[in-house]
C-alpha cells in the first residue's frame, strides 16, 4: 500500500471543521475548532469510511507526487498544487482540484517534451492568476491561472529552490537557486532578482574569490512587518576557508547580503515567520552539526533551539522540510516529521504531534486557510 501510494496517488489533505458529508476531493477531519484539535481522533480512513471525525484522502489523481502547494494571497480560497510536470488548481477552497497546465524541461532555450518536477510555487500578492514556478531548469510564469507557462530563465542550467514575491511591490521577485547535494559545472548558483515582474534577472548574492558560486539557496523568506528586509537560507558547497553556508540576511530588498549565525550549524534549508501585525519570530530549519528547528525574536541575532518534533527518530535527512506559521494564531507553528506532522506552540514551549498513525510517508508541503483557520491542505 505503502509503495503504490508513492509512486501513484496523490493525497491532498484539508482539516476543515464542519459537521457535513466529507468530500470526495478532500482529505479532511472533522473537528471543532483545528487550534484545539484531539490528535487522537484523526486517522486516516479508506473510501467508504463509517465517520466524518477522521482524516480522508483525495485530491488529483495520477499526478505523481505533489512536490509543493501555493495559496493566494487575494484570494485565499485559489490553491495551486505542482507535481512532476502538472499544476493542479483549487478555487472553492480545496473541495475540487483541476489540471490546468504542464511545464516542460528546458534543454538550453528549447523546451523538451518531458515534464518537469515543480520546486516551488508562488502566488502573486495582488493577482491570483499570476503565478511562478521553480523547476530544475527554469523559472516559470503563467499570466492565467496556471494554463500557459513562459520561462524566462536565459537559456543557462538552473535549479530554482525557492521563489519569493515581495507582498508591497510584486514586480520585484527574489528566487534561490542551486543543486541540493552538489554543483554542477555550468550551473547558475545563487539569488537572482527581478524588478519587471520576472523578466529580466540580476545576481545579488557575492561571489568567491576567484568568481566561484558559493552558496546554494534553498529558501528567501520577505519579512512579514518590512519587505524590504530578506532572508535566505543557503548550502555550503566546498568553498574556500571562511565562506560557510548558513543564514543570509538583505535590508535593502534583495540588493545586497550579510551573513548571520544560526548558532552552529552550516546549512539552512527552509524559513518562516510569524504574519504581520504579530510580534516577529522567524523559524530556521537548520542542518549541520547541530540539527534542529531554530528559533529568533530579534531578527535573526540570536536562535534558539526548539525541541525536535521526533527526538528519538532523530533529524530526518530531508532538505526541504516545510514549515508553516498558523496565520489565525501565530503561537503555533507546523512542521513535517517521519511520516507525521507535528505542532508547536510557542506558548506552552511544547510540540504535539498532530496526526499519529495517519501517514505512510512524509507530508512535504503545507498552506493553512488565513480566512477559515480550520482548514490545511496538505500534500504527501
Amino acid at each position: 500500500m505503502q509503495k503504490f501510494l508513492q509512486l501513484v496517488m496523490v493525497f491532498i489533505l484539508a482539516l476543515i471543521a464542519t459537521s457535513g458529508a466529507a468530500s470526495q476531493d478532500l482529505l479532511k477531519a472533522d473537528l471543532p475548532n483545528a487550534h484545539t484539535e484531539n490528535p487522537a481522533k484523526m486517522r486516516l480512513t479508506a473510501p467508504g469510511g463509517a465517520t466524518n471525525d477522521t482524516w480522508t484522502s483525495g485530491g488529483p489523481i495520477g499526478a505523481g507526487n505533489v512536490t509543493c502547494l501555493a495559496i493566494a494571497p487575494s484570494n485565499p480560497d485559489v490553491m495551486y498544487a505542482g507535481s512532476e510536470g502538472e499544476i493542479f488548481k483549487t478555487s472553492d477552497g480545496g473541495a475540487t482540484w483541476t489540471g490546468v497546465g504542464v511545464i516542460y524541461k528546458y534543454f538550453g532555450d528549447t523546451p523538451t517534451t518531458s515534464s518537469a518536477t515543480i520546486l516551488d510555487l508562488q502566488v502573486a500578492p495582488d493577482n491570483p492568476e499570476v503565478v511562478y514556478a521553480g523547476t530544475k531548469t527554469g523559472i516559470n510564469i503563467s499570466q492565467n491561472g496556471g494554463r500557459d507557462w513562459t520561462n524566462t530563465w536565459p537559456g543557462t542550467w538552473v535549479v530554482v529552490n525557492s521563489i519569493a514575491v515581495d507582498p508591497s511591490n510584486p514586480k520585484n521577485i527574489l528566487i534561490g537557486t542551486g543543486h541540493s547535494t552538489y554543483q554542477l559545472s555550468d550551473e547558475v548558483i545563487g539569488i537572482f532578482k527581478s524588478t519587471d515582474g520576472g523578466s529580466t534577472w540580476q545576481e545579488k548574492l557575492p561571489r568567491g574569490p576567484s568568481g566561484e558560486a558559493l552558496h546554494a539557496v534553498h529558501a528567501i523568506l520577505f519579512d512579514t512587518n518590512n519587505p524590504q528586509t530578506v532572508y535566505a537560507g543557503t548550502q555550503k558547497y566546498d568553498n574556500p576557508a571562511g565562506y560557510n553556508g548558513g543564514l543570509r540576511k538583505s535590508i535593502d530588498g534583495g540588493e545586497t547580503w550579510s551573513p548571520l549565525k544560526v548558532n552552529s550549524v552550516d546549512d539552512v534549508y527552509a524559513l518562516a515567520m510569524t504574519p504581520a501585525g504579530f510580534s516577529p519570530t522567524i523559524y530556521a530549519y537548520a542542518y549541520g552539526f547541530d540539527k534542529d528547528i531554530y528559533a529568533s525574536t530579534d531578527d535573526g541575532v540570536t536562535w534558539v533551539p526548539l525541541e525536535n518534533p521526533d527526538p528519538a527518530a532523530g533529524v530526518p535527512n530531508v532538505l526541504r522540510p516545510f514549515m508553516v506559521v498558523d496565520p489565525g494564531n501565530p503561537k503555533q507553528f507546523y512542521s513535517s516529521g517521519p511520516d507525521s506532522l507535528y505542532k508547536y506552540d510557542s506558548s506552552t514551549e511544547q510540540w504535539t504531534e498532530i496526526a499519529p498513525g495517519v501517514f505512510s510517508i512524509r507530508p512535504v508541503s503545507m498552506v493553512i486557510h488565513p480566512q477559515n483557520g480550520d482548514m490545511f491542505v496538505l500534500s504527501l
